[in-house]
């Protein structure tokens, strides 16, 4: 009687089991990849997520809103902006009207007149009145920022027809149609 592992062909029976060793292998080699992959897609989200937020700490704390008969107009950060009002009205040029605030600095609060910004410019009391489309300001890396009315804050497009550089050239600010007023808690939110 001859015994069976003497009749059977432990080569290929061992390239058999290599090969499926080797196929197991490779599947989980597969998916430690596949996983290390995702592990990486996470990170690099998580690292563009806290890059947005990095770049709208600053844009975060400005904050205009309507109060009685004025518009208000909030720095909270610890760097100036350069603002201006953006209105639903047209410039001769056929270009959006802007209304120049100037330069807000760090830790103030304005309140302008409403009919300063939103009479419109030859009108008298009775109008044309314009609509406040939002406030536009510039961050302290020179990026653009949009407040909405209803206090969205959104990232905005470069303002050709506005200067990219601080100045108070006809701009309330140096007009002195506003009085700044000190905030509390500078470098928070509101």
């Amino acid at each position: 009687m001859r015994r069976w592992y003497g009749t059977s062909d432990l080569a290929k029976h061992t390239a058999v089991l290599a090969a499926l060793v080797a196929a197991v292998s490779l599947a989980i080699s597969a998916w430690g990849t596949y996983k290390a992959a995702q592990v990486a897609d996470d990170q690099l989200a998580q690292s563009r997520d806290q890059q947005e937020i990095e770049e709208a700490a600053q844009a975060s704390r400005v904050g205009m809103w309507a109060a009685y008969a004025n518009i208000v107009i909030a720095n909270r950060s610890l760097d100036p902006v350069h603002a201006y009002i953006e209105t639903d009205g047209r410039t001769a040029q056929d270009k959006p009207r802007y209304v120049n605030i100037g330069i807000v600095p760090p830790c103030v609060e304005f309140s302008i007149p409403a009919e300063k910004v939103t009479l419109a410019p030859g009108g008298d009391s009775d109008g044309p009145w314009l609509k406040v489309r939002g406030l536009v300001f510039t961050d302290a890396r020179g990026k653009w920022w949009k407040r909405n009315p209803n206090g969205t804050l959104e990232a905005s497009a470069p303002r050709p027809d506005l200067p990219d550089y601080l100045s108070l050239k006809g701009s309330l600010v140096k007009d002195k149609v506003v009085t700044p007023k000190d905030l509390e808690l500078c470098g928070t939110h509101p």
